[in-house]
């Protein structure tokens, strides 16, 4: 059923033009697909109500740094006609694509899911260019489930070596269990 919804929601793109994936390989195309992927990822925290870390210029400056300075990103958009629907930016590695600012254009096109459909071309692109590992990165949306075959759990601690550490502690571990109970509750979808 899910591959069915799929397939309506790309003929309905297709309405709106040719669809294409368009991956980053050189410095021009960089440099022009970075700043809508900035600009959608922006907007998109700012509808969630969220911190804009595309609004922090150390934030950006990271991105443009390892955009720019390193072999290790990898950019990419969704072309549906004339417009960039949907963009990602990720690193690749070692045979494994990291998946971790996607970002889509929150206008007339983002009822037919371009982020979803660019998550796919970007799935078949890495089967035919070698990636052995779609690595979808922390979190638990439901997307994900969908794809993964493999699910890593992690782990974190702390180990106090003071009385004041153990108190630390004892907060610090106060504060994650009540927020794993809040995010768990479903009723502040967006922490």
């Amino acid at each position: 059923k899910g591959r069915q919804t799929d397939r309506r929601k790309e003929r309905k793109l297709e309405e709106h033009g040719a669809i294409a994936l368009e991956v980053a390989d050189d410095i021009d195309s960089r440099q022009a697909l970075l700043p809508v992927l900035l600009a959608q990822k922006s907007r998109g925290y700012q509808e969630l109500g969220v911190t804009d870390l595309c609004a922090d210029e150390a934030h950006r400056a990271f991105l443009h740094r390892v955009t720019f300075e390193t072999d290790l990103c990898h950019l990419s958009g969704l072309r549906v006609g004339s417009q960039l629907a949907a963009t990602h930016w990720g690193l690749l590695y070692g045979g494994r694509l990291y998946y971790l600012l996607p970002a889509y254009d929150r206008g007339d096109l983002a009822a037919r899911s371009p982020g979803a459909l660019l998550c796919q071309r970007l799935l078949q692109w890495g089967i035919q260019n070698g990636v052995h590992t779609f690595d979808f990165t922390v979190g638990d949306e439901p997307y994900k489930a969908r794809w993964c075959e493999v699910t890593t759990p992690l782990y974190d601690g702390l180990h106090a070596r003071t009385l004041w550490g153990r108190v630390c502690t004892l907060v610090l571990d106060s504060r994650r269990a009540a927020k794993r109970r809040i995010k768990a509750s479903r009723l502040f979808p967006w922490l």
